[in-house]
C-alpha cells in the first residue's frame, strides 16, 4: 500500500485538515470502541473535546491515509523533554494486523527526522504508557523493535472502570528505529 502521511498543522489560521475530517476521524474510532480504550482516563469523550487536544500547540499531529482515500492511522506526541516525547496512537481497523506494524514504523521515521533550528535532531528517544490492559498495543510495539521496559502499577486511572491501573512503560530511540 502506498501511504500518505499528513501533518495536522494550523498555517495563518487555517488548519491542515478541516474540523470536519478530524471529526470523521473521530467518529471512525468511536464506532471501533477506541475512543474509551486510548483516552481510558476520560480526557477525550466528545467531539469538542478530541478537536481541543489535536489542536493544543504542544501537540505535534499527523495522519496516514490510504491510496483507497481511508485513514488508517492518527498519531501525536506530546509531553516534551530535552530529547523526548510521548507518543499516541489510533490505529483504525482496517489497518489492524495486516498494516499496524509498517505503519507505526512511519510513524517513528517521520518523528525521528524532526530536526530543531540549529540542523540537530529533536528526538533521541519516543517514549510510551501503555495501559496494561491493552497488551495488544505493547505487542506491536515490541514487533516493532521498541524496548519494553515492565509495567508500573497504579501509574494510570481508567475512569470508565472506576479503578487503579498499571502503565506499561516503553521506548524507541532514533538508532533503533
Amino acid at each position: 500500500m502506498n501511504w500518505r502521511l499528513w501533518p495536522y498543522v494550523e498555517q495563518n489560521g487555517a488548519w491542515s485538515l478541516k474540523d470536519d475530517t478530524m471529526l470523521l476521524l473521530f467518529e471512525e474510532a468511536k464506532r471501533a470502541n477506541l475512543i474509551k480504550k486510548v483516552f481510558f482516563n476520560g480526557e477525550v469523550a466528545t467531539s469538542d473535546d478530541w478537536l481541543r487536544l489535536m489542536k493544543r500547540p504542544q501537540n505535534i499531529v499527523h495522519t496516514i491515509w490510504g491510496e483507497d482515500e481511508n485513514p488508517y492511522l492518527i498519531a501525536w506526541l506530546n509531553d516534551w523533554g530535552p530529547n523526548f516525547a510521548f507518543a499516541h496512537f489510533i490505529t483504525y481497523p482496517r489497518a489492524w494486523g495486516k498494516y499496524t506494524v509498517e505503519l507505526l514504523g512511519e510513524c517513528f521515521k517521520y518523528w525521528f527526522k524532526f530536526k530543531n533550528h540549529d540542523g540537530d535532531f529533536l528526538l533521541d528517544l519516543v517514549v510510551g504508557r501503555t495501559p496494561a490492559h491493552r497488551p495488544e498495543v505493547t505487542h506491536f510495539l515490541d514487533k516493532l523493535g521498541a524496548h519494553v521496559l515492565g509495567e508500573i502499577p497504579m501509574m494510570g486511572y481508567d475512569v470508565y472502570k472506576q479503578q487503579k491501573v498499571g502503565m506499561i512503560i516503553s521506548y524507541l530511540t532514533r538508532e533503533g528505529s
